[in-house]
């Protein structure tokens, strides 16, 4: 029953950071293709991927995925006036949602009152 809920977090955590990354995506840029299920699949691809490298257990890679994810993604769907525009974009969301997973952590910590690394090892990017 464990691995139940172990997958179910992981399928909705990525799932949700999935559908956040490409409503940002959708307003930053115009999109390319009028098929949603271009869109769909390549969001699918990017759960598949985030879970997949969540599976290895290093940090660094999760994130570096998740940059290396939005930019292709964002160059594959969207069209923008700029490549340069793309990658500073892709930054700025990336840098936000760490800072919300290490402002999130340090909520838990201080409300259940665990040590952050208990809390580390249950959150997302840290």
């Amino acid at each position: 029953m464990e691995n139940v809920f172990y997958w179910g977090n992981l399928v909705l955590s990525y799932g949700v950071t999935g559908y956040v990354m490409f409503q940002f995506m959708d307003e930053m840029y115009s999109p390319k293709y009028k098929e949603k299920w271009k869109y769909i699949a390549f969001y699918l691809l990017f759960v598949i991927g985030a879970i997949s490298f969540n599976r290895i257990g290093i940090p660094i890679l999760k994130t570096l995925y998740g940059m290396i994810a939005m930019c292709a993604i964002s160059l594959a769907l969207f069209k923008s006036r700029s490549k340069k525009l793309i990658l500073i974009y892709s930054l700025i969301y990336f840098l936000y949602i760490i800072w919300i997973d290490v402002l999130s952590v340090l909520a838990v910590t201080v409300i259940t009152k665990l040590t952050i690394s208990i809390v580390k090892e249950t959150s997302g990017l840290l």
